[in-house]
């Protein structure tokens, strides 16, 4: 039997899969015998990891969201049904915006831009919220000589216009923070006339944008520290402590340390957010020479 601080027991190791099984079993989780199965790849992640941080890590995954794209749609429409905000009761003209920094509008690929499209589905259009209002989806913000599709220069004098910034995940506030700097500072668009809408936001993050911007956040779920704000003293401490060794053994970059901007989130939406704790989706080659795969993949 081997035991270093890369490995358990392997006599250990099949009791472990039985408590991850029922784990898995308890949040819905599909259990598929697949080489490359999130359950495969969990059960994976445990044969690099000491008792006590196998024990950690199954505590605090039972708290963990997995958020996948058939519940986008459900969620937007029960977030904007309970909207209730003057700003947008008392518009007529509806703009939405990805929720994104200057320099990433070129990167189609993010989730802000699906969340957008999101609300040129026939199933948004038709909510009650939208009866006496014309919803106009963008995908940049800025107007130029030869292209008009960004926000009318004349925005914030229409009084029947709103802003909706939207994204399907806030972490620790610094893309929300981003974004607002640029359409609010740069742009010159009225805060007031701005919404934000996220369907997951970290607690952190909403506090962040509330004190500091004053502009409104509608969401289907917020969620606290994976660690911090779950676990009193001594557990807290005991499991950052845990956790900082697992990610010292993945080599994790400072800034990704217990999540982006030590976020600790414990959250996969269409993609798993570098908030999330790197043990989750990380890959890398170990000192020992193995492979290590978290299960939840950031690709």
């Amino acid at each position: 039997h081997i035991e270093n601080k890369f490995m358990t027991k392997l006599s250990f190791y099949p009791s472990v899969i039985n408590r991850i099984k029922k784990m898995f079993e308890q949040l819905n989780w599909p259990i598929e015998d697949l080489e490359n199965s999130e359950f495969n790849l969990y059960c994976n992640v445990f044969s690099h990891l000491m008792q006590q941080e196998q024990e950690m890590l199954l505590e605090i995954t039972e708290n963990y969201l997995r958020f996948d794209f058939s519940r986008y749609l459900p969620s937007l429409k029960r977030v904007l049904t309970n909207l209730n905000f003057d700003r947008f009761n008392n518009s007529r003209q509806i703009y939405v915006l990805p929720l994104l920094p200057k320099g990433d509008f070129l990167k189609g690929t993010k989730s802000g831009f699906w969340m957008a499209r999101l609300f040129e589905y026939n199933e948004i259009k038709r909510l009650g919220v939208f009866n006496d209002k014309r919803i106009v989806v963008l995908h940049k913000p800025e107007q130029t000589e030869d292209d008009n599709t960004g926000l009318p220069r004349n925005f914030n004098r229409r009084p029947e216009a709103c802003l909706l910034l939207v994204d399907d995940f806030g972490g620790s506030g610094e893309t929300a923070e981003g974004a607002l700097n640029y359409i609010v500072d740069e742009l010159k668009i009225d805060p007031e006339k701005i919404i934000i809408i996220s369907l997951i936001i970290q607690a952190e993050g909403y506090q962040r944008i509330i004190e500091r911007h004053g502009v409104p956040i509608a969401y289907y779920e917020i969620r606290n520290k994976g660690i911090s704000d779950n676990f009193e003293s001594p557990k807290r401490e005991q499991f950052l402590t845990l956790m900082d060794d697992i990610e010292t053994m993945l080599s994790v970059r400072p800034e990704n340390r217990l999540g982006y901007n030590q976020s600790e989130a414990l959250v996969s939406l269409i993609k798993t957010p570098n908030n999330t704790f790197p043990v989750y989706w990380k890959k890398t080659k170990l000192s020992s020479g193995a492979k290590f795969t978290g299960p939840f993949s950031r690709l």
